[in-house]
């Protein structure tokens, strides 16, 4: 980033009409994951995207993710243009930024209108993909959020959870209200429990196949208590 140095050097000496800046500065800048080179960057190009094209602005959005960098990705999403952007997997900012746990981040982007039901290529939802108790109750706090969606193999959040003994998210979840009630069968007659038959996933499992598979007892008393408390 030694570019950027020299450019800010200049600007400091008052030849700030003189730096040039480009998108070989600004790739550089953001790939050497130096905070402090790039708040110069920033403060440099006085906070105003124009200088750079579409292109290295859309690289940066994920760059800013995976390295947890609130100020320039505040920088990049502030005018909510990108905040929809996907990367080859389909994430979007909002999604990488809950798998990972950076909770203020999750947050504002949230706060700026983030899409909290978008999905990825397999049909996740940032609900699904996060794993931190702060993420999971800053999403669940959101208005808009699709507690009981599906992804491409049918599995809501709460089934993810169960698959991957999540004790705490399947709490959360089904403290949110959360439908463990779905399954493919009713059997009232047989003295089992009966439960609609509105969600299943791919393997035609509802949330209590998904406990029983996994035979945990820990899991299915949750699910169990949420269902008579319902």
């Amino acid at each position: 980033a030694g570019d950027v140095m020299a450019a800010v050097e200049d600007n400091m000496a008052g030849t700030k009409d003189q730096v040039h800046l480009d998108d070989a500065i600004f790739f550089k800048t953001i790939a050497s994951g130096c905070s402090s080179e790039i708040l110069k960057l920033l403060r440099l190009c006085d906070y105003k995207t124009n200088n750079f094209s579409n292109h290295a602005l859309d690289w940066a959005v994920f760059e800013a993710c995976n390295k947890r960098n609130k100020k320039l990705l505040q920088f990049l999403l502030e005018d909510g243009s990108r905040l929809e952007l996907r990367d080859d997997n389909g994430n979007t900012p909002l999604l990488i930024c809950s798998a990972k746990g950076f909770l203020r981040i999750v947050g504002r982007l949230l706060r700026l209108g983030a899409d909290v039901n978008a999905k990825n290529n397999n049909g996740d939802t940032a609900l699904m993909v996060a794993t931190s108790r702060e993420v999971i109750q800053c999403l669940l706090q959101d208005s808009r959020i699709h507690l009981d969606e599906r992804n491409s193999t049918g599995n809501t959040a709460l089934m993810s959870a169960i698959k991957t003994s999540h004790l705490k998210k399947v709490k959360l979840l089904i403290n949110a209200g959360a439908n463990p009630n779905q399954t493919a069968e009713k059997h009232s007659q047989s003295g089992l429990i009966s439960l609609d038959s509105s969600l299943v996933n791919n393997s035609n499992e509802c949330a209590f196949d998904v406990a029983k598979r996994k035979g945990s007892s820990k899991l299915l008393e949750l699910l169990y208590r949420a269902k008579v408390e319902n």
